[in-house]
């Protein structure tokens, strides 16, 4: 161990070791998913919501690669921007709609009973 503010000794076995090294680097290290050069995938989950991903990670759970679709970062984001234009998720699409309907359906109904006082 080392004291706050003292200089970490290289001798130390730990400090030397490759793997505290490699854990060194990787945490130093740009995220793949701000490098230019990564190969991505996109991602779509049940709720018709998309991602990109790095290809060679493994699809986490929930989403669904979208076949055919891989590239470099400008080519997966070209693609998303194109497919993804509604922001909403799925379910709330669907909500909405059903309380279009439904509210079409009441001013129909509403209508119609309007109609039948008048005449009747």
């Amino acid at each position: 161990m080392f004291n706050r503010g003292a200089v970490p000794d290289r001798r130390d076995p730990v400090l030397a070791s490759p793997m505290f090294n490699r854990i060194k680097d990787a945490c130093m290290s740009t995220s793949c998913f701000d490098r230019e050069d990564e190969t991505f995938i996109v991602l779509v989950n049940h709720e018709e919501q998309y991602s990109i991903w790095p290809h060679w990670k493994a699809v986490p759970g929930g989403w669904t690669a979208v076949e055919g679709v891989k590239g470099d970062k400008k080519t997966v984001l070209d693609y998303v921007d194109a497919t993804w234009t509604d922001m909403r998720p799925k379910s709330l699409r669907v909500w909405m709609q059903q309380q279009e309907q439904a509210g079409s359906g009441a001013a129909l109904h509403k209508a119609d009973t309007d109609t039948e006082t008048a005449a009747g």
